[in-house]
């Protein structure tokens, strides 16, 4: 994936900053020179980042700072979740100055020219007047936060729905919908569980939720009128200021939710909403003849501010054509739903035809499947291995054809053999065997969403298999992460739903 730094207009523009691919090597050169690494984390489209990319670090001034003191190391997020996951700073971009070691030394997100040289020439004084001592301390830091992780067994919380629908009734703007009293994500996950347990109580009140959320996203800010699909993020509380990147995450999360509230409230609209994200993902962001889906299109808010005649004159913002194992497990789960829920026996035909490009084209025997198409993409994410089960799984209940529950078994015991924690429970986010542990790499993560989400797929090979064992692991995997689900507030719509498959036995 390229990084476009904007087209110079002058000699004097074309000096630009020598990134490095984030690598042993990068830090090697760092503690031979003494010098902090400088990390940016970006993503395709992100706004912010390009910006940043035009001006911060098109300063000459930075640019020489930069060379003369730093290891620069630019990362792409979608590409190393891995690495986001540790070192975001809570938004893209991220500015992160790190020890030679891998240990975050200060960071902020987007800094004009002048906070980050300011930024830049502290850290750098810093670390050359106390390198050893900086350099000993972030080992004790990061001693410390590896030693807290621990391997807590718990069983799974029974409790976790009614906590997580207290706090969405909290949580919920009951104004304008969504949640919160700032800007809107989509929250499409926790909308999707108070969906459920509507259907499970029939609190009016989780139909509200539900409605008046889904009412604003499909007719305000988060809604592209005119091209289709859904925008990340909206900066006012009334659904209003977009921030106008589209997602394939979000599309697909937003029409496997309009498609199930359709039903249950008998609202076409919902349907219409989700019929015309599909046509926008079908148009823009998949390949209608090779099949497979892609990762997301570029902000540009002075397009999107355009009306219809006028944006057709122009050429639409730039699409990341990656195709990533994951989403596109995920985004196979959702057309296939798709083509049940509308009758369009097209779709279906099209996830197939995605399984055999992408989740056959990744799958590297034993190591499982890399993280996106291609030859460099990394096999240890635990992200990829779960949602391709997960979609074979799918895929055996709409095709019967036991290849698929076969391939679904045998990835989630590769799974078990690469990502389980021996010593505790529960899965982590790398694979223990990974050879790439440089700095925060090294900690071991057991992501709630991916830990509940491979206890769902445990559970239903359980059911489909009639073997105990797979329900036992899921038992397992979901009861790794009841100590930490809670801190994630909404976000933990992932625990919740799983429980009600984990503990429906019980």
């Amino acid at each position: 994936m390229s990084e476009s730094t904007g087209a110079p207009s002058t000699a004097a523009e074309t000096r630009c900053i020598t990134w490095e691919a984030w690598s042993a090597a990068a830090f090697e050169r760092a503690t031979e020179e003494r010098k902090p690494v400088l990390l940016a984390l970006s993503a395709f489209w992100c706004r912010g980042c390009d910006v940043m990319d035009r001006t911060s670090y098109r300063d000459p001034r930075v640019i020489d700072l930069v060379a003369t003191k730093f290891v620069p190391v630019k990362v792409d997020a979608d590409r190393r979740p891995d690495i986001n996951a540790r070192y975001n700073l809570d938004g893209w971009p991220t500015t992160a100055v790190l020890t030679p070691d891998g240990e975050i030394m200060t960071g902020s997100t987007y800094l004009p020219t002048d906070a980050l040289i300011a930024m830049l020439d502290e850290a750098s004084t810093a670390l050359t007047e106390r390198y050893d001592e900086l350099r000993a301390r972030g080992a004790e830091i990061a001693n410390a936060r590896r030693a807290s992780q621990g391997n807590a067994r718990y069983e799974p919380d029974g409790e976790a729905p009614g906590w997580l629908l207290t706090r969405a009734f909290d949580e919920h703007d009951p104004v304008h919908g969504g949640f919160g009293s700032g800007g809107k994500f989509l929250h499409a996950g926790v909308l999707r569980f108070v969906l459920e347990m509507y259907q499970r109580t029939h609190d009016r009140r989780a139909a509200d939720i539900v409605t008046r959320s889904l009412d604003a996203i499909s007719r305000g800010g988060h809604s592209d009128i005119v091209d289709g699909g859904f925008f990340r993020y909206v900066a006012g509380r009334d659904f209003t200021r977009p921030h106008t990147e589209k997602l394939l995450e979000d599309q697909i999360a937003a029409i496997d939710l309009l498609l199930r509230a359709a039903v249950v409230f008998g609202r076409p609209e919902y349907r219409e909403s989700a019929v015309d994200a599909i046509g926008y993902v079908t148009r823009s962001l998949s390949d209608p003849s090779r099949g497979g889906f892609f990762a997301s299109q570029k902000a540009d808010d002075e397009y999107y501010a355009l009306s219809g005649s006028l944006r057709a004159s122009l050429e639409a913002p730039a699409v990341d054509r990656s195709l990533f194992t994951d989403l596109n497990a995920q985004a196979i789960i959702t057309w296939l739903d798709a083509a049940e829920a509308l009758g369009h026996r097209q779709f279906a035909e099209f996830a197939v035809h995605t399984r055999s490009r992408v989740l056959a084209g990744t799958h590297r025997g034993e190591q499982g499947h890399a993280h996106w198409v291609g030859e460099d993409g990394t096999h240890d994410l635990l992200a990829d291995q779960v949602h391709s089960a997960r979609a074979s799984v799918r895929l055996f209940e709409v095709t019967r054809d036991a290849r698929d529950l076969d391939q679904a078994a045998a990835a989630m015991q590769q799974v078990v053999r690469r990502f389980w924690d021996a010593g505790g429970s529960g899965f982590f986010d790398r694979a223990i065997d990974a050879s790439d542990e440089i700095g925060r790499l090294a900690d071991r993560i057991k992501p709630v969403s991916l830990n509940s989400l491979a206890a769902q797929v445990l559970m239903r090979i359980a059911a489909l298999t009639g073997k105990s064992e797979w329900r036992v692991l899921a038992r397992q995997a979901l009861g790794a992460v009841t100590g930490t689900y809670r801190a994630h507030g909404l976000g933990a719509a992932p625990y919740a739903l799983a429980t009600f498959d984990v503990l429906a036995s019980d």
